[in-house]
């Protein structure tokens, strides 16, 4: 079971990565940048976060 919340944590963390990363561009000036640090760091922080959320279940 943890291994599902692991995987819609990547597909969370990355689209909202990638939506943060383009406000943050169009912000800032530099949206390919910005969107390709939000997919570098949005899955891991997804990973963690399911992780977390998978002990406080106490799933295996």
């Amino acid at each position: 079971m943890k291994r599902q919340f692991i995987g819609i944590g990547v597909g969370i963390g990355a689209s909202i990565g990638i939506t943060i990363g383009s406000v943050i561009g169009s912000i800032k000036g530099n949206v390919g940048f910005w969107i390709s640090m939000g997919v570098a760091f949005g899955p891991s922080f997804g990973v963690i976060a399911a992780i977390i959320y998978g002990k406080l279940k106490n799933e295996d």
